[in-house]
């Protein structure tokens, strides 16, 4: 099993998940693919922060939406532990953007990225054959 090296799982998994059925099965929701690839995104540019639940409360549903969630896609990634949002303090979700595009060679994973908005989302499809795909919402 992949370890995390940058998030904790407050950052995946809103608070109802982990309360629910505690920080061990929390864990198992979030695809390991999508770790190893959060990892080497924020490992190349630094902080990235999705759930804030636990700090200011203004962001919960960044990671794993759980059935009980209403908005988004119903067949969302989110909804199946294989899409997180993130920001950067430090860089605007094009930036962020550019820098997978430019080291997308090195991704550990085939991902896809939503283009067009002012968050970086990264999923890893099982249906993506591309090594970096770009869609809008």
């Amino acid at each position: 099993m992949y370890k995390c090296k940058y998030f904790d799982i407050e950052e995946l998994v809103p608070k109802e998940t982990l309360d629910s059925i505690g920080e061990a099965e929390s864990w198992k929701l979030i695809d390991e693919k999508l770790l190893e690839v959060i990892d080497f995104i924020r490992e190349g540019v630094g902080p990235l922060f999705a759930n804030t639940w636990k700090e200011d409360g203004k962001f919960s549903y960044r990671g794993y939406r759980p059935k009980s969630y209403k908005g988004g896609a119903p067949k969302s990634q989110h909804r199946l532990g294989k899409a997180l949002d993130m920001h950067s303090e430090k860089y605007t979700a094009e930036e962020l953007r550019k820098w997978i595009k430019e080291n997308k060679e090195n991704l550990p994973h085939n991902i896809r990225v939503e283009s067009g908005v002012n968050w970086l989302h990264v999923d890893v499809h099982p249906g993506n054959k591309e090594k970096l795909y770009f869609f809008k919402p």
